[in-house]
């Protein structure tokens, strides 16, 4: 039996963490989380089974980058989303191996369009 592709959702905010798995899950996705480094570590050990990581960075140090250059030498697709306010940061995901980055607050519409073309079966 083959273990579903999960979405990796990392939010250093419990709550808006909780919120963003819920829309995912309540849309049919397979959701782990983490809202530390350390639970992210334990998530990045079990690459296989993800698809996709949504990661907002708001709350990390620079250490947040390392865990992103792993994701990006696994071929892992990632979205980082930062706060208006931190624009400047976009570079730096993208240098990081972004896949793309999104401004908070999200566009449900938006986020779910990026999440569907990368999870969707291969051909």
């Amino acid at each position: 039996m083959s273990t579903p592709n999960k979405i990796l959702v990392v939010n250093y905010n419990r709550r808006n963490l909780a919120l963003l798995a819920g829309f995912l899950e309540k849309m049919g996705y397979s959701v782990c989380r983490a809202a530390t480094l350390e639970e992210l570590d334990k998530q990045l050990m079990n690459l296989a089974s993800i698809k996709l990581a949504l990661i907002d960075i708001s709350g990390f140090d620079k250490r947040i980058w390392e865990k992103c250059e792993q994701l990006r030498n696994q071929s892992v697709p990632f979205l980082i989303i930062y706060p208006e306010q931190l624009a400047k940061l976009k570079e730096a995901g993208l240098a990081s191996g972004a896949t793309d980055m999104m401004v908070k607050p999200l566009v449900q519409r938006k986020l779910l369009a990026f999440i569907e073309s990368l999870m969707s079966p291969d051909d």
